[in-house]
């Protein structure tokens, strides 16, 4: 139950506190008085939209805060432990559980604004989460939305209790749905994949016929230079062997009389054997030399067909590096990329069949799904039509005829629609008459009115009055509480446009939903302010040029002349005070009966 309200800065509130206590409360004052600028302030708090003019003139900030108390309602708090973390919030200010007192707080100020659960900071998302579950505004003009035809699925899913089913229902098909998205990316990208591929396996092939080695571009280079220049080579070579130790004055021959010479001087100086041993290495050295280079001229030769062969080698390795790669490593990796990419589009017509089949494995679960949710409705239709209108019955409406229609789809849509392709639309068959699969399961519901007995019942949209909507809105508000889990309903002056005995039944209704949940209401009428069982009043005053409200809860004759200006309007009388107290009367004997 909401236990605490404090408003600071909001409207024409500078400061008000409102203690609320279990079962019926009754929220009464003048017209204009600000009583709906209470209810506007929580909804504010609970995530509802903000907007500068809301800020009382002169101050910088608003703050709303509300404490609720779900001592006894574990399940409440079970839901809203699921609703957080499905909602992508954290539940980590709550430590284990969801405590069983919660304080709300929100300040605001104009562009700007922070929001704390139970003095932890928090987001404006987890404010509405929140509220979703503890509160259910029932505004004045409500009952409007009764005309919208989107909303008479919904009111027969909350008074069924198949509201969480059907959202989990739309949760599963929206996985269908991106399922068969990403089908249709697939299939749609064939013929850019069969390019692709088509690419891949050309390039792929052209790169594993070169049949690369990472250093074989720098071998080449050198086996052509020396091709190019092989006569040069081979007469240089042999000149060098002839320099060295075949003419008349060369090299090696001159280099042994100086070693025979340097060894006579050793006999004489032993200190010159190093140097001794030091040029007999170099003339042994300078011999392999020269027998190197006449082997290797010996075997060069002038070949031109195996220079055409390099170079077209050469040439075809540049091509490579020049199409996928600076290197040829980085060639290499190229094909080694490209090779997993073509594995991965030789399977992409395997996860398109994957995808057709998982696609209808789901579509079956969801039709068999949709056929439950659509019988489990029309139980609930039926129902809901005969609660309805014995509802209606109290509230003065006999003869009242409320019906739930389900619109099947046209036979001509249902006989083009592919049901066989993973995209084409899903008809279903429910005894026989054709329905389209959405989120929503098959059903497109729509409620049926006639007021009065002998008249055929129409859509609810085109004939009902506003009197009768308001009423309407009433019973199925009270019926949806039967089964609603939200522990605090808000009324803001649905009784608006009734009186007399109707009246007093509506607040009768009220006052048995109070078996379930705490009730906050505005209201203008003293049949239904005498059952409360917490009664406020507002008052606006000026004080120092400025207007302000006050709220205070009646007790005694207090509440005896409220109720009595309610009934009276300005003059209050005797005869008045009298009916003021007869209607606390019978609310003593109402709640003896309950």
């Amino acid at each position: 139950m909401l236990k605490t309200l404090q408003v600071r800065n909001f409207a024409i509130i500078d400061e008000l506190t409102i203690d609320f206590r279990p079962g019926l409360n009754v929220i009464t004052g003048e017209t204009g008085a600000g009583k709906s600028i209470i209810f506007a302030a929580l909804s504010v708090l609970l995530g509802g939209r903000f907007s500068s003019e809301m800020l009382r003139s002169g101050a910088e900030q608003c703050t709303v805060e509300a404490l609720f108390d779900l001592s006894g309602l574990p399940q409440v708090r079970r839901s809203l432990a699921v609703g957080l973390l499905e909602g992508g919030g954290s539940a980590a200010w709550v430590g284990e559980e969801i405590p069983e007192e919660i304080l709300l707080t929100r300040t605001l100020a104009a562009g700007k604004g922070r929001a704390s659960v139970n003095g932890m900071l928090a987001t404006v998302g987890m404010l509405k989460e929140i509220g979703e579950r503890l509160v259910n505004f029932h505004g004045q003009h409500q009952h409007q939305r009764l005309l919208e035809v989107r909303q008479h699925r919904c009111v027969l899913d909350a008074s069924c209790g198949l509201t969480t089913r059907a959202r989990d229902f739309a949760a599963r098909y929206a996985a269908y749905e991106e399922l068969l998205r990403e089908w249709r990316r697939l299939r749609d990208a064939e013929r850019q994949r069969l390019q692709r591929r088509d690419l891949l396996g050309f390039q792929i092939a052209e790169i594993e016929a070169a049949a690369i080695d990472v250093a074989e571009i720098e071998t080449l280079t050198q086996e052509r230079r020396v091709l190019q220049h092989a006569a040069q080579l081979t007469a240089e070579s042999y000149g060098l062997v002839v320099d060295l130790f075949e003419a008349e004055d060369s090299i090696l021959p001159r280099l042994g009389s100086v070693a025979r010479r340097l060894g006579r001087l050793v006999e004489l100086d032993g200190r010159l054997a190093a140097r001794r041993d030091e040029l007999e290495a170099a003339r042994l050295q300078l011999e392999e030399v020269a027998r190197e280079l006449q082997g290797y001229a010996a075997h060069l030769e002038q070949d031109p067909a195996r220079l055409a062969e390099v170079e077209e080698r050469i040439e075809l390795l540049r091509g490579l590096q020049r199409k996928y790669g600076g290197s040829l490593g980085e060639v290499l990796a190229y094909l080694a990329a490209s090779k997993a990419e073509l594995d991965q589009l030789h399977h992409a017509e395997e996860r398109l069949a994957e995808l057709a089949g998982e696609a209808e494995r789901r579509r079956a679960e969801l039709v068999e799904e949709a056929l439950d949710l659509a019988r489990a409705r029309r139980q609930g239709a039926a129902r809901l039509g005969a609660a309805m209108e014995a509802e209606l019955r109290d509230l003065r409406m006999q003869g009242a005829r409320f019906l739930i229609c389900f619109h099947p789809a046209p036979e001509s849509a249902a006989a083009a629609g592919d049901a066989q392709a993973p995209e084409g639309a899903t008809w279903v068959r429910l005894n026989e008459v054709p329905y389209r699969l959405t989120e929503h399961g098959i059903d497109d519901v729509e409620f049926y009115f006639a007021p009065n007995p002998g008249e055929e019942a129409k859509p609810l949209a085109r004939i009902a009055s506003g009197g009768e909507l308001a009423r309407l809105m009433l019973a199925v508000k009270r019926l949806i509480a039967a089964v609603d889990e939200i522990p605090c309903l808000i009324f803001d002056e649905v009784d608006a446009g009734i009186g007399g005995e109707t009246a007093v039944v509506v607040g009768e209704k009220l006052k048995e939903v109070t078996a379930r949940h705490q009730v906050l209401c505005i209201t203008h009428l003293p049949q239904i302010a005498a059952l409360a069982d917490a009664h406020y009043c507002i008052t606006k005053e000026v004080r120092r040029n400025r207007t302000r409200i006050t709220i205070r809860e009646l007790t005694g004759e207090e509440r005896v002349e409220e109720i009595a200006r309610l009934a009276g309007g300005a003059s209050l009388t005797d005869a008045t005070r009298t009916y003021a107290r007869e209607l606390l009367r019978r609310r003593g004997e109402h709640d003896a009966l309950l």
